[in-house]
């Protein structure tokens, strides 16, 4: 079966062909996909989303997140932090954002392609000084875990759930939000781990009953949600929600 358009992603990737570089890459995947044919691009595509310069990869999965469409109603709110902490960075489209008006990042991502792709996209738009990388999983304590990696669509990847068969099975190396931020006053922590969004938030206790940072996370469905926010409750956060599938908790009566 083809390709069959929806207005969300007509837009996304109407978005994709105005910021990339080179478009044929584009062209020929659009054209393949119509007919029914995945593949990968041929040479890596660029995107410049306004905000940073992203090499994607050969991967559409990554030109859809690197592209302003991704994700749009978000990017005010990770604006101006003084210590941010982006756990499932993947390419880099939000750590890049978090560092261009703010301090410090800490881009947490375990996949190593992506990781080669996030490191490369940091010396593009000359972040180093500010983005701390680590390569590492989150959860609510230390330790290895299985990763299940997905090569073609990165941003399945997930320390929690095999989306599928054809996901490679690898271990990673675990750390907990506290350990990686210890002595640093946390004001923002993004989490988007496919599933494992509330065990890395167990791992952020102490980060945040100390400093309340403002939470961004991300769950599939109703009950994911829930579970996450009547967790932040007693720690003082009250939780809107930003789009779909993203979710912003304040603590106190900011809203």
């Amino acid at each position: 079966m083809g390709f069959i358009p929806n207005k969300e992603n007509i837009l996304t990737y109407w978005k994709i062909i105005l910021e990339s570089s080179p478009k044929s890459e584009i062209f020929k995947y659009i054209f393949k996909r119509l007919i029914g044919i995945r593949a990968n691009f041929n040479d890596d595509v660029y995107i410049n989303n306004g905000e940073a310069i992203l090499n994607c990869g050969k991967l559409i999965n990554n030109c859809t997140v690197a592209c302003s469409q991704f994700e749009k109603e978000m990017l005010p709110l990770i604006s101006n932090t003084k210590v941010a902490v982006d756990v499932g960075a993947n390419i880099g489209r939000h750590t890049l954002a978090m560092a261009k008006t703010g301090g410090i990042v800490f881009a947490i991502e375990p996949d190593k392609d992506s990781m080669k792709l996030l490191k490369q996209n940091i010396s593009i738009n000359k972040m180093e000084s500010k983005i701390k990388i680590i390569q590492k999983a989150c959860s609510f304590e230390p330790g290895i875990a299985t990763f299940y990696r997905d090569p073609i669509y990165p941003t399945s990847n997930s320390i929690t759930i095999k989306k599928n068969e054809t996901m490679i099975e690898e271990n990673v190396e675990v750390d907990t939000i506290d350990n990686i931020c210890s002595g640093y006053k946390v004001d923002l922590i993004k989490v988007d781990v496919e599933g494992g969004e509330l065990n890395a938030l167990k791992g952020a206790t102490k980060v945040i009953n100390t400093h309340h940072p403002k939470i961004i996370f991300e769950a599939w469905n109703k009950d994911a949600a829930n579970e996450i926010i009547d967790y932040l409750i007693p720690l003082g956060y009250k939780t809107n929600k930003i789009d779909e599938f993203n979710y912003l908790a304040i603590c106190g009566d900011d809203f």
